[in-house]
């Protein structure tokens, strides 16, 4: 008894340490899933709303208030109606355990900035490594939430420019597709032919080395994620 008081203070330490290496672990592979990359606020979600798991980004985010918040026991909302009922739906559907949620959505906070939102179904007993403990089972569903800032839309059309070569008018096209407007609504939307408008797409297509609009939906996608980071 006396040998265990005194390495109760080691044991707590090393679980505590452990603990924070598995946080970090997480939300690594957490990122990687989302596409989101570095700087990405992670919160882990029950179906009660209740907050498992939130990194330091996401405590940040908390802390700041202009997007989330956490009420009692630990619950989150956001601050927009609509958000909150969106993330509510996807919670009861998740919490039905017929299958896993995927969504994402865009959303911007009081003071204009607009934010990429994704959420992603999940059992926390199907994880190799986290932070929440060996007494889980994998029957606890949960959504992974992931949150971070995008970039202005003159941003990430230089953003397209550099990265992919596209011209100026190339990059708008591009990034009105992306937003899932068709070709049509483009032309109408910019004043230019349909003619003009394919042979953009057409262009875009080639440059990036993409065979199809939607592998260029998902590169666009992905440096819209990652903003000035990539």
């Amino acid at each position: 008894m006396q040998l265990c008081a005194r390495l109760a203070p080691s044991i707590r330490q090393s679980l505590e340490i452990n603990r924070a290496i598995c946080g970090l672990t997480f939300e690594k592979w957490a990122a990687e899933q989302h596409m989101l990359g570095t700087g990405t606020a992670i919160f882990v979600v029950d179906a009660a709303m209740t907050i498992h798991h939130g990194c330091r980004e996401g405590q940040h985010l908390l802390a700041n208030g202009t997007l989330v918040g956490s009420g009692l026991g630990r619950r989150l909302h956001f601050h927009s109606e609509e958000a909150q009922r969106r993330f509510t739906a996807l919670a009861r559907v998740q919490s039905k355990g017929d299958l896993n949620v995927l969504n994402s959505w865009r959303l911007a906070d009081q003071h204009g900035q607009s934010w990429v939102c994704r959420a992603m179904g999940m059992r926390l007993g199907d994880l190799d490594e986290t932070p929440f403990g060996p007494f889980l089972t994998k029957s606890i569903s949960v959504i992974l939430l992931a949150i971070k800032p995008e970039a202005s839309l003159a941003t990430l059309q230089l953003r397209l420019q550099e990265v992919l070569g596209l011209s100026q008018a190339e990059a708008e096209t591009s990034l009105m597709l992306a937003d899932g407007r068709t070709p049509a609504e483009i032309a109408a939307s910019r004043q230019v032919s349909l003619h003009t408008v394919r042979n953009q797409i057409k262009a875009a297509l080639a440059k990036s080395g993409c065979r199809r609009q939607s592998e260029l939906v998902r590169k666009i996608e992905q440096i819209r994620l990652h903003g000035l980071s990539l």
